[in-house]
């Protein structure tokens, strides 16, 4: 997409941000949603390329050989997707080393760190504490420069600034979705880093897919999940609030751990100063403002760092002023209730928004925004 053609989608979703929250409804739009098919598919290739690249140490040169024949006849398609011999051969080997295992993190304490401010407050306390210590986003690279414990990053974000963010790469494994923009695996492969895939719901829309199996009995699956099925070896799909911190939570449980303790999940955004009521949204004044008074990361970052919206929103709950964003807010949402069902497996630790509602009555909790289907119906919490 072109600079030009990019600056007038973005002004486009601003005003129909400013047109939506004055009607008490926010569409959330991902910039780059029209593309997480042709993501999906490149990072099937990025996977099935590595296999072809570390396979031959695993194989005979006949059947290596044969092997490469199989994928190159079926291109440019999906070999893994196509060629039954193709898939058999290496879903057995890429399932264990690209993509997240079931169970392989059994009874381990997971120290999952958001790149909120409250990280800077508590990482050196509990990072040593865990056995694995992943970092979302800019959390990974924040952890490592400030000499902190870190053994993986992690993130769903699809948007190009990943591949900014993860520059310097620290040298640890990632955890990554694969709908993520290719550019990124891309990266991480070409600095030497190990990378496992998972997927990570992003509602495609598309028509089911509908065929019959080998019994005859016809099948059913939402499109997405077709291309996940087709692409990869079976792994876990993610799809639990709207943040990294909370699909990383889905990830976590497939993954077996036994304790879990959250960092930097502030789901907010810090103030200096008095907050500013009286700006026009989206002004030269406002987005100054922005920049210039608040915090949103755990390297200084502020409410528009990578391109974010400057839609916000602010409530005052037990006499303190909270400003947020609609994704944040519905992450807070779920992470209190993640962190209830979990019968004290999850911790939420910090001076962070779902601490602050953590023992809000569920009357309180469903007066915040909460988001809708494409149908308008309530998207259900699971407690």
């Amino acid at each position: 997409m072109s600079q030009k053609a990019h600056k007038r989608k973005r002004q486009n979703a601003l005003a129909a941000e400013k047109n939506a929250a004055a009607n008490h409804t926010v569409q959330l739009c991902n910039p780059v949603a029209e593309h997480y098919e042709t993501w999906i598919v490149g990072n099937s290739v990025a996977w099935q390329v590595r296999a072809m690249v570390e396979l031959e140490d695993f194989m005979t040169p006949d059947d290596y050989a044969e092997l490469c024949a199989e994928f190159d006849r079926f291109r440019p398609s999906v070999a893994f997707g196509e060629s039954r011999m193709f898939h058999d051969t290496v879903e057995p080997f890429a399932r264990d080393r690209y993509m997240v295992v079931e169970g392989s993190a059994a009874g381990q304490h997971l120290v999952l760190c958001g790149a909120g401010p409250s990280l800077a407050e508590h990482a050196a306390e509990w990072c040593p504490q865990g056995d694995q210590v992943w970092g979302c986003n800019s959390a990974v690279t924040w952890l490592a420069e400030h000499g902190h414990r870190v053994t993986h990053g992690f993130t769903v974000d699809q948007t190009p600034q990943m591949c900014t963010e993860w520059f310097n790469a620290p040298d640890v494994e990632y955890l990554v979705a694969s709908t993520v923009h290719p550019h990124l695996t891309d990266l991480l492969t070409a600095k030497s880093r190990p990378w496992r895939l998972f997927h990570n719901f992003v509602g495609i829309r598309k028509p089911p897919v509908a065929w019959d199996d080998a019994s005859g009995q016809k099948t059913i699956m939402a499109y997405e999940d077709w291309l996940y099925a087709l692409l990869y070896p079976t792994c876990v799909r993610a799809g639990s609030g709207l943040s990294s911190v909370t699909r990383a939570l889905d990830v976590a449980a497939y993954m077996g751990f036994g304790r879990i303790t959250v960092l930097g999940a502030d789901c907010s955004i810090r103030v200096q100063g008095e907050p500013r009521h009286d700006l026009t949204f989206n002004s030269p004044e406002h987005l100054a403002w922005l920049r210039e008074h608040t915090t949103m990361h755990a390297n200084g970052g502020h409410a528009l760092a990578s391109e974010a919206s400057p839609l916000t929103f602010g409530g005052v709950i037990d006499g303190r002023y909270w400003m947020t964003k609609a994704d944040l807010v519905i992450s807070a949402r779920w992470l209190v209730h993640m962190a209830r069902a979990s019968q004290g497996k999850i911790t939420l630790i910090g001076d962070t928004l779902p601490n602050a509602l953590i023992d809000k009555p569920n009357a309180f909790l469903d007066r915040l925004p909460n988001f809708v289907d494409a149908q308008g119906r309530v998207a259900n919490i699971p407690v």
